[in-house]
């Protein structure tokens, strides 16, 4: 039996801006950042091996329906060898920010950890709310489990300036 070809190679790709892409998001205003990625290929055809990093950088993005503003977002991930892979990140929004790093297993088995302080939820007439997270999630493909706690440092709720156009549920 003859040996499955192999295959090589690497793709560097860059993007400036993902300004072009807020059309396709019409619900998110000011969207931008940059991203860059290093992909190399190798394995055979049979069992093709990717692996490499992708980062994206100066992440910003405006949530009107939320009447937040995310800045100085980051994301970090890398595809490792033989399955799996790494991710890191943070965003800021208000006064606070929100930081996350997790992995998943080339069995698809998850372990993600959240955590923030003083993050700037919502920021509407109707709403002005500041969370603490400190979450991590676990699972697989069958199965996902949340667990942890999130502070409410502040939460200013106008009942008579919510909408009424539709019933809570």
């Amino acid at each position: 039996v003859a040996d499955a070809p192999g295959l090589g190679g690497e793709i560097n790709a860059s993007l400036p801006t993902l300004a072009p892409f807020a059309g396709f998001l019409p619900t998110i205003g000011n969207l931008d950042g940059n991203v860059t990625a290093k992909i190399q290929l190798g394995g055979t055809l049979k069992a093709p091996e990717v692996t490499g990093t992708v980062n994206a950088q100066k992440l910003q993005a405006d949530l009107g329906e939320l009447g937040i503003e995310l800045r100085d977002g980051r994301v970090e991930g890398e595809a490792k060898r033989g399955g799996g892979f790494l991710l890191a990140g943070s965003v800021a929004s208000g006064k606070g920010h929100l930081e996350f790093k997790g992995t998943m297993s080339e069995r698809g088995v998850v372990d993600l950890k959240v955590e923030g302080q003083n993050f700037q939820a919502a920021d509407i007439p109707s709403a002005s709310v500041v969370l603490t997270p400190e979450l991590t999630l676990t699972g697989n493909s069958k199965a996902y489990l949340l667990r942890g706690e999130v502070t409410i440092p502040r939460a200013d709720i106008n009942l008579q300036k919510l909408p009424k156009s539709s019933p809570p549920g």
